[in-house]
């Protein structure tokens, strides 16, 4: 038995980096019998885990306990993987700690740093993960710890301006660790460098999704991958990151080349991509940086930087396809982006952050990224020009940061129809490229976590966790007969019955006949009523009942000059 230690810090990044246990990845095999009945469910083959039952604080303990359940859920929400999580129930805090029990526990340390039997100080550390795996690279056990004593924490994911520790944000991060993941290669991703309160950093990104896909798939022959090596002077080299985009400029999946310049890109969904090699920051760059092969996973500490960073090569993969595709790079002494600014309506307002930063579809606003090695003459953009994002011209700010740390600024308008994701900052200076992948978030207009189809806002408004089965689009908790998704459309309460809304919403009379059109909920059935009179008589059915295959539902009924007025109602 090995065990092996994530180290999560709170100024640190990566991306779909998997640790290897010879030629094995590090990951949970529910089906091999190794891992003890009490951390895998032999019957749901469920990995189960516990939770103290003190969370963070007493003011908001129930808050903190339901972010931890749904921090699980979103992980094992992945559309096509068969990660299975089973809530196992809380535990006594008393004499809690990282250890080898047979149990996965999830708790905040909040009386010392010191945690392992004494082995490991995790202050100035969010959190910390422990897994215990076989020879074979199978977890056995996995615990997660949470600084309580020199971290504040909070739940509300609409408090944006809160700059303590979002509770789902670090434990999801943990999670890629408690599953086999080492720190990703790229900016944005659950994984990656994140920053205080609720971050770009908050819900998987397709680097994530890809390695989970890989990992835990229900069917690997749906996806493919691109592996080969990365060369200079005909020697693999350690540390390159490889990086997948796609067609609309988005980070796809992102790895490290081993010590001996082999990479893979897995879990990808076919389709074409743009694939292109990177360096990481030198070792000893100090704060100058934005990711260092440390940060990455110790392996990585001696990750080959002198190179020129390349362009995108076009390569497309079939579904089960491993494409073959090496990369020769060659000696140069590169610009570099050390920090981003955050965006800004005032171009002069140059910041130093180290994180990746969000975009709204439809704003403009200036954005700026700074260095040592910046030049003047040099042109700022953001990958995915064509698909809705447009840059203005770049201007060079000489000692904007401090002395020889240079900027570069350019306002970027971003279209309400601009494709989600995670993109990257591109610097060209004649024939030198340099990138920071991954460190511009477009932000989706509805946030999906757990790729249920229904706004996570909506959920959490009225369930926690927000991810419980009640919650999903088309469930019925109130028994009102309409689904969550109908009635997150007519802005009512899917836990009162009392609140439903079914308008209609345009009345049409032609010669012979009148159209009725209703807000619909696909799949239930509707009756259209009739009266002759506004505020009295019966009500009469009129035709058979329709169920509705598209929103809306319209009716149809032959009618007279007569005045009438209508109804439509749900019938089971």
């Amino acid at each position: 038995m090995h065990r092996f230690l994530f180290f999560s810090f709170c100024f640190q990044a990566s991306a779909f980096v998997f640790y290897p246990v010879g030629n094995n990845p590090l990951r949970w095999n529910v089906a091999n019998g190794l891992a003890h009945t009490n951390v895998v469910n032999p019957q749901t083959s469920a990995i189960r885990y516990y939770i103290a039952s003190d969370g963070f604080s007493a003011a908001n303990r129930e808050a903190e306990l339901a972010a931890v359940r749904a921090s699980f859920d979103q992980w094992q929400s992945v559309p096509g993987s068969t990660l299975k999580f089973e809530f196992a129930g809380f535990i006594s805090p008393a004499g809690l700690d990282v250890k080898e029990d047979n149990t996965n526990v999830v708790f905040w340390a909040k009386q010392s740093t010191i945690v392992a039997g004494g082995l490991m100080n995790i202050s100035g550390l969010r959190g910390w993960t422990s897994v215990s795996f076989a020879p074979d690279g199978t977890i056995v056990e996995a615990d997660i710890v949470l600084n309580g004593r020199e971290f504040g924490w909070f739940t509300d994911f609409n408090n944006s301006s809160n700059q303590a520790q979002f509770v789902e944000s670090v434990v999801v991060h943990e999670i890629g660790h408690f599953l086999g993941l080492d720190h990703a290669s790229t900016g944005g991703a659950s994984l990656a460098i994140g920053g205080y309160g609720v971050s770009p950093e908050a819900g998987l990104s397709p680097d994530e999704i890809a390695a989970i896909r890989f990992l835990y798939p229900t069917n690997a022959a749906a996806s493919a991958r691109i592996r080969g090596t990365v060369r200079l002077g005909g020697i693999g080299r350690l540390g390159a990151v490889v990086i997948a985009e796609d067609v609309s400029g988005n980070l796809a999946c992102a790895t490290v080349t081993r010590a001996d310049g082999t990479y893979d890109l897995a879990g990808l969904a076919p389709g074409s991509y743009g694939v292109r090699v990177t360096p990481l920051d030198p070792g000893n760059s100090g704060i100058e940086k934005l990711l260092r092969g440390a940060d990455i996973a110790p392996e990585y500490t001696d990750a080959f930087t002198s190179f020129s960073a390349t362009t995108n090569l076009p390569v497309t993969i079939t579904a089960g396809q491993v494409r073959v595709q090496d990369f020769t790079v060659v000696s140069g002494s590169t610009m570099r982006i050390t920090s981003i600014s955050k965006p800004s309506q005032i171009e002069s307002l140059i910041s130093v952050h180290r994180f990746a930063i969000s975009l709204a579809p439809g704003s403009q606003q200036f954005v700026a990224v700074s260095g040592a090695i910046l030049k003047n003459g040099s042109v700022l953009s953001i990958t995915g020009a064509g698909d809705g994002v447009t840059m203005g011209a770049t201007t060079f700010h000489e000692n904007a940061i401090a002395g020889n740390i240079h900027s570069l600024t350019a306002l970027v308008t971003v279209s309400s129809n601009a494709t989600p994701g995670l993109r990257s900052f591109v610097i060209r200076h004649g024939g030198d490229l340099a990138y920071a992948n991954g460190y511009v978030e477009i932000a989706a207009p509805i946030i999906d976590y757990n790729f249920d189809g229904l706004e996570d806002r909506f959920q959490r408004m009225y369930w926690s966790p927000w991810t419980t089965a009640l919650a999903k689009p088309a469930a019925d908790p109130d028994g009102d007969l309409f689904s969550n998704a109908f009635e997150f459309r007519m802005n009512t309460n899917p836990t009162n019955a009392a609140s439903y809304l079914l308008p209609i919403t345009k009345v049409e009379r032609t010669t012979n006949s009148t159209e009725i059109t209703v807000e619909a909920d696909v799949g239930k059935r509707y009756q259209l009523y009739v009266r002759s009179a506004f505020g009295s008589g019966d009500w009469t059915a009129s035709g058979r009942p329709s169920t509705a295959s598209t929103n809306p539902l319209t009716f149809t009924e032959l009618t007279s000059a007569d005045s009438k007025f209508y109804r439509v109602g749900l019938v089971p």
